[in-house]
C-alpha cells in the first residue's frame, strides 16, 4: 500500500477531496531539475521518523497536467492543502493548514543571442508576492482565526542534484551569497479572519556573460505553515535586465528580452559570423566550377 500511494503521489499528484495519509518517503527522480514537494505531519504516521512527504512533482508546465495540482491530506487530526506550478518565467504555489512546508525548486540553462560585444553584467530576480491568511480552528470561544509560524522564502543560486535519500528540501537550493529574501509573518492571536499581504525579492548579478556562451542558474520558494495559509499562485515572476539586442533562450523553453526581428531564428553572435564565412567559401567554390 505504501508503495502504491507513493507511486500515485509523484506519477500523478491527484487527490480527490480529503486523502487519508500514509507515510511514505518520495525521492526525487534521478536527472530532475525541477522538484516540488510538500510535507506535512498530516501524513506522517506516527511510527517512521522523517516520513512525512505528502505529494511531489518533476513535471514543469501547466497546471493540470503538470506540477501539483491541488491536493488535500489528512490524519484525522491535522489537515493540509497544497498545489504548485513551473513555468520557465514563473513559480507558482499554495499551502495552507497546519505544520507543512511547500518546497519549489527549478534549474534552468540559458544560451545568450544578440549583437552585443564584450562581456557585460546581467542583474537576476525572483519577485514574490502573495497573501497569507489566516485559518479557522473552530468556533469555541477562545477559538477562531489564527496565524504562526507562517514564513515564505525566495532564492537563487545553484541546484543539488542529490536523489539517493529523503533530502532535506529546505537546502535544495544553495543560494549565492545575499541572493535570498524571506517574510515571517508576525503570530496574531485567535479571532475573526484576517489576512497579510507580502513581497519578497532574491536578487542576483551575473557577471562577464558574452553573446554566445550560456549560464546556468536555480530558483527556490519555500513557504512553511505551523498555522495559517500562503497564497502565491498568480505570482513569482523570474527577470532579467538584459543589455539592447540581448535576449535569452532557457533550456525550459522561456525566451527573455526582445529581438530585433521577432520573425528570425535566434543565433549566437558567434554562428552568423560562421555562416558568413560557408557562404564565402561556397561562392569561391562555384567561381572555380565557373571557370572549368
Amino acid at each position: 500500500m505504501r508503495d502504491s500511494l507513493k507511486g500515485l503521489a509523484l506519477a500523478t499528484g491527484i487527490f480527490s477531496g480529503m486523502a487519508a495519509a500514509e507515510a511514505a518517503t518520495i525521492i526525487m527522480p534521478s536527472g530532475s531539475t525541477v522538484w516540488m514537494k510538500m510535507n506535512s505531519t498530516a501524513c506522517w504516521n506516527g511510527v517512521t521518523a522523517g516520513a512525512d512527504d505528502c505529494i511531489a512533482s518533476n513535471k514543469p508546465g501547466p497546471n493540470p497536467p503538470n506540477g501539483i495540482p491541488t491536493s488535500s491530506f489528512t490524519n484525522g487530526t491535522i489537515s493540509a492543502t497544497t498545489s504548485a506550478q513551473v513555468l520557465p518565467d514563473q513559480v507558482r504555489s499554495f499551502l495552507a493548514g497546519r505544520s507543512a512546508q511547500l518546497t519549489v525548486s527549478m534549474e534552468d540553462t540559458y544560451t545568450v543571442f544578440g549583437t552585443q560585444s564584450g562581456p557585460f553584467n546581467i542583474p537576476v530576480q525572483l519577485n514574490m508576492t502573495g497573501t497569507m491568511r489566516s485559518v479557522n480552528l473552530g468556533t469555541g470561544t477562545s477559538i477562531g482565526h489564527q496565524m504562526v509560524g507562517t514564513t515564505v522564502s525566495a532564492e537563487i543560486g545553484t541546484f543539488n542534484p542529490d536523489s539517493t535519500n529523503d533530502f532535506n528540501e529546505s537546502l535544495r537550493v544553495t543560494a549565492f551569497p545575499g541572493a535570498s529574501s524571506s517574510f515571517l509573518a508576525p503570530t496574531a492571536a485567535a479571532g475573526a479572519p484576517f489576512s497579510l499581504p507580502f513581497d519578497i525579492t532574491a536578487s542576483y548579478v551575473l557577471e562577464n556573460v558574452l553573446v554566445g556562451g550560456s549560464f546556468t542558474l536555480a530558483f527556490g520558494l519555500t513557504s512553511f505553515v505551523s498555522i495559517g495559509e500562503i497564497d502565491s499562485l498568480n505570482t513569482g515572476h523570474i527577470s532579467f535586465v538584459l543589455p539592447e539586442g540581448v535576449f535569452l533562450r532557457s533550456a525550459l523553453g522561456g525566451e527573455f528580452g526582445e529581438r530585433a526581428d521577432p520573425s528570425a531564428v535566434p543565433l549566437p553572435a558567434a554562428l552568423p559570423l560562421f555562416a558568413t564565412g560557408l557562404g564565402a567559401f561556397g561562392l569561391v567554390a562555384w567561381r572555380r566550377r565557373r571557370m572549368k
